[in-house]
């Protein structure tokens, strides 16, 4: 139940803005670099787009922060082909449209070249110094969903698909289309292949549905003293605890105080209704806070209360409160939560907040929640030689992934429901963030051979765009006339406006 939603989205904001950056920076550091190596004045070196929030000007250039965080630019002098005959003949030599044609291409190029760069350091970091990252694991199926029909279980880890072991995610799409044919699955130190025949990308959204989100078999009593649970002395996360003991034949779970003594003993199935009658709560029920101005705050729930009933009506979960709240209309309602060993009911009132077009009701608290780390993989360094031939591999292998995916889009191969946009790009960031940093800097590898990619397309206003101007020149032995120049540019301005909108719809579909 995601209760401070305004922390999380500044979280996320703050995240995506520290995983742009840098993807922005280098492009622009590209132009710059190459404008001033064939001696173009840089004006302006920005840094986000609009109103400048921090600048500063150091010999000719100014620098700048600006207040949309969304991309940059780098503002030459007479880059204008309209307005070249205004140069006088002694500035000349400093303006972009008087430099040859090669001189202009590989200021243009420059950008996405220093995304390749960008991309071929970060992989080669992570080769080099050996990479840690979690299990690809699957969180709670449920039994009517299309994975299960296909035999895959709770808390699978994926370890190969169609016989090629992978580290991250992404492996398991190289492009919107390719066919999974088998997985081998990790299912409690067993190996077990699975038949699947599905594309990568279907795959991939259902894989999305089930994140490995494990509550730890850590409970409580109503003093607050915390207990373990175990199957066969194994601590399980809570939510695979009946589905091992299913799984391995035994049909009691054990309790264990702090000392490793063991002191109660219950059925492995139906085990939270058990626990709660025995005045024993999981950890997710503990409240890790109230927030300052909703209700809970008001009313004076504290955090380290644990929940116990709501209108009478006992609580087993925290998504089943999350759940329950929301069926309650606008009536005061009675919480009832022990402190320190002591009933205390509190009558109180959800408010209803706007999360996206949904109306969600909430109280102001959230869940202290003990969460299982998943398992971590440790692959051996590469060293250095093998580190450049690997991250030249990882960026080339990337470039063609982006290249099949956008010419599957072109030919309709791939869904236009399948773009995504800085949404997107930020909800990915940011889970990754929390996951692991060898994810965060792998996606932001991925997302800059992406940024390259795109601006190469041969579509006016973008790079691309500029090294088709440049062709066009040399074909036609001269520039184009006017008129077709800005033809050209309404055109591509227009379709990067249609692929933003898109983009910006399909984030707000998919996550609001």
């Amino acid at each position: 139940m995601t209760i401070e939603m305004m922390p999380v989205y500044v979280e996320r904001i703050a995240i995506f803005i520290m995983f742009l950056c840098p993807l922005v920076f280098f492009h622009e550091l590209g132009h710059f670099i190459f404008a001033r190596l064939f001696g173009v004045r840089v004006e302006v070196f920005s840094i986000g787009f609009g109103p400048k929030i921090f600048k500063w000007k150091r010999s000719e250039t100014q620098y700048a922060f600006s207040a949309i965080p969304l991309g940059g630019y780098v503002k030459m002098y007479g880059d204008d082909p309209f307005t070249m005959e205004n140069i006088p003949l002694d500035q000349r030599k400093y303006a972009y449209t008087y430099k040859t044609k090669r001189e202009r291409f590989w200021v243009v190029f420059g950008g996405p070249l220093a995304n390749f760069i960008l991309a071929y350091i970060l992989f080669f970091g992570l080769l080099f110094n050996g990479e840690e990252v979690p299990e690809i694991r699957l969180g709670v199926i449920e039994q009517n969903s299309l994975l299960y029909e296909k035999g895959f279980m709770s808390g699978d880890v994926i370890n190969k698909v169609n016989g090629h072991g992978l580290i991250y995610p992404t492996d398991i799409a190289v492009d919107g289309t390719e066919i999974i044919q088998t997985m081998t699955i990790i299912r409690f130190g067993e190996e077990i292949k699975i038949p699947v025949n599905m594309s990568s990308k279907d795959f991939l959204f259902e894989f999305a549905k089930y994140p490995a989100f494990f509550i730890s078999p850590i409970i409580f009593n109503e003093k607050g003293e915390s207990y373990s649970l175990k199957v066969n002395g194994n601590e399980i996360p809570f939510e695979l605890i009946s589905f091992y003991a299913q799984l391995k034949n035994v049909n009691k779970v054990q309790l264990f105080d702090k000392n490793n003594n063991k002191i109660d003993e219950f059925e492995s199935t139906n085990l939270r209704q058990q626990l709660i009658d025995k005045k024993y709560f999981t950890n997710d029920l503990v409240i890790k806070r109230s927030v300052k101005g909703y209700p809970a705050y008001s009313a004076g729930i504290e955090g380290g209360d644990l929940i116990y009933s709501l209108n009478e009506k006992r609580i087993y979960g925290f998504e089943s409160f999350s759940e329950r709240v929301q069926k309650l209309d606008s009536s005061p309602v009675d919480l009832k939560v022990i402190r320190n060993g002591k009933m205390i009911n509190f009558k109180l009132t959800p408010i209803i907040e706007k999360r996206g077009d949904k109306d969600v009701k909430v109280f102001g608290i959230s869940s202290a929640a003990i969460i299982v780390e998943p398992n971590r993989i440790k692959t051996p360094p590469k060293g250095f030689f093998g580190s450049l031939t690997g991250a030249f591999l990882e960026t080339t292998k990337s470039s063609t992934k982006i290249f099949t995916g956008i010419k599957n889009l072109v030919t309709g191969k791939v869904s236009i429901k399948s773009v995504g946009g800085p949404v997107a790009i930020g909800k990915v960031a940011s889970d990754y963030f929390h996951i692991s940093l060898t994810y965060f800097f792998q996606i932001m590898a991925l997302i800059s051979v992406h940024l390259g990619m795109i601006n190469l397309l041969p579509i006016p206003v973008l790079d691309g765009g500029h090294i088709m101007f440049i062709v066009c020149e040399i074909i036609n032995k001269g520039p184009l006339s006017r008129k077709k120049m800005m033809m050209a540019q309404q055109f591509g301005l227009s379709l990067l406006l249609v692929l933003t909108f898109v983009a910006l719809f399909n984030d707000f579909n998919n996550f609001f």
